[in-house]
């Protein structure tokens, strides 16, 4: 009998050390593994910030007055639509702004001529009449031309 103990001890501490190392093998095969879960992570991470970052000061262009903003692919689909999307949006709002600009130079041009020629016939007015209450109601009138004359010019 002791001889069969002597056997079994050799061969329950081969068992333990292969346990050991095979339990070792594993735990350096998680680390490894979660290690490369985080570059991963890191990496993918960026991938997608960095686009995201360039998109957010696009719109930041676009809101601060900028309305052709330059969009480059970024390679991430989500990101390319959102950005096509807010390319279109500058687009529709670069031709609005052009319409508004190209009334406001139309209705300023369109009501100079008619302020000009009543702003005449008032001076006119208040120099040939002989009445003063024509001629304050003249001043009066005037001074009202004038201020929608400011108002135009503003425009």
């Amino acid at each position: 009998m002791p001889e069969n103990q002597n056997h079994e001890m050799p061969s329950t501490a081969l068992n333990t050390g292969r346990s050991a190392r095979v339990i070792a093998l594993v735990v350096v095969a998680a680390v490894v593994a979660f290690a490369a879960g985080i570059a991963m992570a890191i990496w993918q991470a960026n991938r997608l910030a960095a686009p995201l970052v360039y998109l957010a000061a696009s719109a930041e262009q676009l809101g601060s007055g900028q309305v052709r903003p330059h969009l480059d692919p970024s390679g991430v689909e989500e990101i390319d639509l959102v950005a096509a999307e807010l390319a279109r949006s500058a687009d529709r709002m670069a031709g609005r702004l052009a319409a508004e600009r190209q009334f406001a130079s139309d209705a300023s041009h369109q009501l100079r001529t008619p302020l000009t020629a009543l702003t005449m016939r008032l001076e006119e007015i208040t120099l040939t009449t002989g009445e003063p209450e024509v001629k304050e109601e003249a001043r009066i009138c005037l001074e009202q031309v004038e201020r929608l004359v400011r108002v135009v010019d503003d425009l």
